[in-house]
């Protein structure tokens, strides 16, 4: 078993990272539909363009830094969803058991009845 302070010592941490990550998805999240940012060299010539005219799109869909920070970003989500679902899980069984323990009718024995 832990003690108090230990278990507010982790609610502490738990709380951190839950603000730093809501923190990180919202400042990411648009990164996620755009191209990684990669240093390119810089375009010094008297050569005049071409008159095509460039689709960025297939570019932005196959970069694969992009694709990384897309999947990091789902994964991160995806942990909160689950992380508020497992807590909210035992919550619930944890305030069964102890209404159980201070005497109040089980459920269970009342479906089986």
């Amino acid at each position: 078993m832990t003690t108090h302070a230990e278990q507010r010592a982790r609610l502490k941490a738990i709380v951190a990272t839950y603000l730093s990550l809501v923190a990180l998805l919202a400042e990411t999240e648009g990164d996620t539909y755009r191209m990684g940012q990669a240093p390119r060299p810089r375009e010094d010539t008297t050569e005049r363009g071409k008159g095509t005219v460039s689709d960025p799109t297939p570019a932005i869909v196959a970069d694969r830094r992009r694709q990384q920070l897309r999947n990091a970003w789902g994964s991160a989500e995806a942990a909160l969803v689950s992380a508020c679902e497992d807590l909210d899980e035992v919550a619930r069984e944890l305030t069964r058991a102890h209404d159980r323990w201070l005497g109040a009718p089980d459920p269970a024995d009342a479906a089986a009845a």
